[in-house]
């Protein structure tokens, strides 16, 4: 929202070119097919969504570290 426009590139020989989603959903730790729903998501929707997705490894790092603590404390 708010009129921010973001774009997912990257320099393909001296041509920027866009992300797929699927390259998203890579980055973010996500199967190929982790958004191929139906009915079928614009690819409009799948980037806003894997934008705010939190990375799938990240959030099993933070959790391990979580239980490694609370184990820790008993």
């Amino acid at each position: 929202g708010g009129g921010r426009r973001q774009e997912n590139n990257i320099l393909a020989g001296t041509v920027v070119r866009r992300l797929t989603p699927v390259e998203c959903c890579r980055l973010q730790g996500f199967a190929d097919d982790w958004l191929d729903l139906d009915p079928p998501l614009s690819d409009s929707a799948k980037y806003r969504m894997l934008g705010n997705a939190v990375t799938a490894n990240v959030a099993r790092w933070i959790g391990n570290r979580i239980v490694t603590a609370l184990e820790d404390t008993q």
